[in-house]
């Protein structure tokens, strides 16, 4: 069940145009008697926006009429002069975005850069009217659901009639809500990692409420709330999470007494001097409690306490620009703040029992420094362990917790079982010499037998051999060397590929060793066979060791002798057995059948690799402008080649036939960025960064138009599970190329891969900040099983992302494996080391020679060579 409730409002959207006009020119100027943070436009008087007026109290109509810019321009001016009951009084907290009394609204700074300032204006609007309305009268909760249907109305252009009307005196506040998570979204994260982590159970209906508040006052008082409590089970266990984020503003707090944290289940911790300091106007507090058990018996607590204090002077800083979410607010520094964190439970043979106190001036260093420092074993933690502590994390969901903790426990739990035996063994080591002395007795016997029974099986392989008949036990001698004579050569084949990096084929050097063979051959031929020669009884026959020796290495002697049982050169007999006369003969015809296949290979006498023409989305000139190191990989068989001023993609004849598209985002002037997809999976992403300083414009979309559904309607939710994965970029939304006439990568669905929202949102967001930062670029090339999952709307999902930054010029710099899997809860890029792969693991590109595609192992022609080579694990 989930209930998601709200004070105030909903997240908004867009807004129109004719109501934005009436707002600027209802006023813009800073009256100097309010607070310094806030914008005074005290201004809207009931009149200035209404269509009809009447004496009488019949509802008032909100609507846009181009007759009211010039009355409100006026009543502003008037406004701003005077010294009205109101304007007299100081404007609350920053936190609100607007506020109205008694017909009059007032905005803070931030409605200014407010990404939805068109929304909140006509918000206002409603408000302004409801003052003034002969509806009923309406609770704020009621108020403010008019006015949210208000405003929606408003900006398709239409009239709206308020539903209720506000008793006098009344504050309606507006933006609180903007600093805390929206409550429809946030509700799906918790559910989706509740289902990651089983805890669905059905017999237990699990339970989710989160909710929104706010109370200011024009005493320059206000509280915001937001509150999530998540109670769930399931097979593996049990969670129940209930986290609150307070923003409280009292500016005529003057003194109050200061000590160090406390721990809330261990006050002596705390003890301590304290003494009268001035105090904060602004307090952000964050507490959480989490009760957790599991089915192998482990139960836990963790309680967090937390406060930042903000000075007037500190908040006028930090709030200058920034634009309203919950990130913000957990980053905002203040002047100082405190953290503690106590953790307490057991297990069957363990007691979980650690405190924390630490200081910072924002909840996101406080969290951080806390999850690291109750990671490590001494001083702070009385738990062994080798994880941090994610689950301090204010941003976790209830799921993502409980993943976070039941690792954590583990650890523990390792940690500790691996402490009693080292315990055990040194109160009493005689236990461990006996279980030893029994291993050694065990293996030894077992060895002994092992052995015995490898003798018996070679005797009775060797009966087996001499029962079969000579010629069979000439062939298979035959056939035996010839075979460890070519494993031998792929052996040596492979060593010199690896250290060559996959420069030169394997087939290629399999050429070159069996032609290095064939004149080891001849020349060891021509020398027995001229001692052979030297020895008989007719020197004339030293003529004919040049040629004899051409024919023992083609395997044409070994055939005719092998028949025969005579010397080719002499006529004498060979006295061999009929075994060897066998073996002789199979290996000439080896010799003959291996020379045929090298000579047909060396001819060039393959088939030739076909051309493939993809579907090209974008300006193709511009991608054959690429250097060769920034060309995508492609599916297996295929490869790239330069032919003439373009860049071709050629395919191997026995590889499938595969859709192949290639989306261009360039602006004509060398910056280039692009996606190729084969089918429904994209193979690369490939971007430029942009330089620190050089800002996108915004206004625009951060989705392609088919992926925009939320909620039920979200096309990334996985299918048959419920698990949400968030829609990644491919391409930053900060990278994209703009310019007249530039395909958007935003608006692409090409541009588009499920991604885990640790990865996403965090590790990644970070890395690309980080690549814009030192210059250069970056690819990502997801990796799919050969039977991926989907999602409802039958998306692939890849199982990991290869993630590799790249210079300017597109060298390899770093690069990473990131599993896809929305249950990891890192967040952090302490983290990311663990991911580090070596360039050797990426997977390359393939390049083609004269139209010939020089795959591993494939043998074409005598001089092609294959530039690069496949990666491990590179699929289509």
């Amino acid at each position: 069940m989930l209930a998601a409730k709200s004070s105030s409002k909903e997240k908004p959207s867009t807004a129109s145009k004719h109501e934005i006009k009436k707002e600027k020119n209802a006023g813009t100027s800073v009256n100097r008697h309010y607070n310094p943070l806030w914008h005074g436009l005290a201004t809207h008087p009931a009149s200035n926006i209404a269509a009809t007026s009447s004496k009488t109290h019949s509802p008032r109509t909100a609507k846009t009429d181009s007759t009211d810019s010039h009355k409100s321009k006026a009543l502003a001016q008037r406004s701003n002069c005077s010294r009205g009951k109101d304007s007299d009084k100081k404007i609350p907290t920053p936190f609100p975005v607007a506020v109205t009394k008694d017909g009059q609204s007032f905005f803070s700074q931030l409605i200014q850069s407010h990404p939805n300032r068109e929304r909140v204006l006509a918000h206002e609007n409603v408000h302004r009217l409801q003052f003034r309305s002969g509806a009923p009268l309406g609770s704020r909760n009621q108020l403010e659901a008019d006015a949210r249907l208000g405003a929606e109305t408003i900006l398709t252009g239409q009239s709206y009639t308020p539903q209720y009307s506000a008793p006098r005196g009344m504050l309606l506040a507006y933006g609180t809500e903007d600093w805390f998570p929206n409550l429809e979204q946030q509700g799906q994260e918790e559910q989706s990692a509740l289902n990651t982590q089983g805890l669905t159970n059905p017999d237990n209906q699990t339970n989710l409420e989160l909710q929104t508040s706010s109370d200011t006052n024009l005493n320059n008082e206000s509280r915001a709330r937001y509150d999530v409590s998540v109670s769930a089970s399931g097979s593996g266990g049990t969670i129940q999470s209930n986290t609150t984020v307070v923003l409280d503003y009292e500016p005529n707090r003057r003194v109050s007494v200061v000590g160090p944290a406390i721990v809330r289940n261990n006050p002596e911790m705390g003890l301590g001097p304290s003494d009268q300091r001035p105090a904060y106007p602004y307090i952000l507090s964050y507490s959480r409690t989490i009760t957790y058990t599991d089915s192998n018996g482990r139960n836990a607590t963790v309680e967090i306490d937390s406060q930042v204090h903000i000075s007037d002077a500190t908040a006028a800083s930090v709030l200058a620009g920034v634009t309203p979410s919950y990130e913000s607010l957990l980053s905002l520094q203040g002047d100082t703040g405190y953290m503690s964190v106590s953790i307490s439970g057991s297990s069957s043979f363990n007691a979980y029992y650690a405190t924390y106190a630490g200081t910072g001036n924002s909840l996101r260093i406080l969290s951080d420094t806390a999850a690291s420092g109750l990671g490590h074993w001494g001083g702070l933690s009385l738990i062994n362990v080798s994880r941090t502590a994610d689950f301090i994390d204010p941003q976790l969901t209830a799921g993502e917790q409980y993943g976070s903790l039941r690792a954590y426990l583990y650890s523990a739990d390792a940690a500790e079982l691996a402490r009693q035996l080292a315990e055990l063994e040194a109160q009493d080591s005689s236990w461990f010499d006996d279980l030893t002395n029994a291993l050694g007795q065990i293996i030894g016997g077992a060895l002994s037998s092992l052995f015995s029974g490898l003798d018996e099986i070679a005797s009775a392989i060797e009966s087996l051999w001499n029962e079969l008949p000579p010629w069979t036990r000439g062939i298979l001698t035959a056939v035996g060397k010839f075979a460890a004579l070519m494993g031998g050569m792929a052996v040596v084949a492979g060593l010199i590929v690896v250290a060559l990096k996959g420069a030169v084929a394997f087939g290629t050097v399999m050429l070159v060793l069996g032609a290095l063979a064939l004149a080891a051959g001849f020349v060891m031929s021509y020398a027995a066979r001229l001692s052979e020669a030297w020895n008989s009884d007719n020197r004339w026959r030293l003529l004919l060791v040049p040629i004899i020796a051409v024919l023992d290495t083609l395997g044409i002697s070994g055939v005719i002798e092998g028949a025969t049982n005579e010397s080719i050169l002499t006529g004498e007999s060979l006295n061999r057995t009929e075994e060897e006369q066998w073996e002789a003969g199979t290996t000439g015809v080896l010799q003959l059948v291996g020379i045929f296949f090298m000579a047909r290979g060396l001819r060039g006498s393959g088939p030739r690799s076909q051309t493939v023409t993809p579907e090209v989305r974008g300006p193709m000139q511009d991608f054959h402008m690429l250097p060769r190191e920034r060309l995508p990989v492609l599916p297996e068989g295929h490869g790239w080649s330069r032919q003439g001023p373009e860049w071709v993609i050629s395919r191997e004849p026995s590889a499938p036939e595969i859709p192949l598209e290639i989306s261009i985002y360039s602006d004509g002037q060398g910056k280039i960025n692009y996606n190729i997809r084969s089918g429904d999976r994209v193979l690369q992403s490939e971007a430029m960064s942009r330089p620190s300083g050089d800002n996108y414009q915004g206004g625009e979309n951060r989705l392609a138009p088919e992926i925009r559904g939320t909620g039920q309607n979200n096309p990334f939710i996985q299918e048959g599970t419920g698990v949400l994965f968030e829609k990644g970029h491919g391409i930053d939304y900060v990278h994209r190329i703009e310019g007249p006439g530039v395909r958007s990568s935003n608006a692409d669905i090409a541009n588009f891969t499920p991604q885990a929202r640790y990865w996403n949102s965090f590790l990644r967001n970070h890395l690309v900040r980080g690549i814009s930062s030192r210059g250069g670029g970056y690819r990502e090339m997801p990796i799919y099983e050969s039977t991926p999952s989907l999602t409802v709307n039958e998306t692939p999902i890849p199982s990991e992302f290869i993630f590799v930054e790249t210079s300017p010029t597109g060298q390899v710099r770093a690069a990473w494996r990131i599993p896809n899997d929305p249950a990891i809860t890192t967040r952090r890029m302490s983290q990311l080391p663990q991911y580090s792969i070596p360039e050797s693991q990426i997977p390359s590109v393939m390049f083609t020679e004269a139209g010939q595609m020089r795959a591993p192992g494939t043998i074409i022609g005598p001089f092609g060579v294959i530039n690069g080579k496949r990666g491990e694990r590179e699929t289509n």
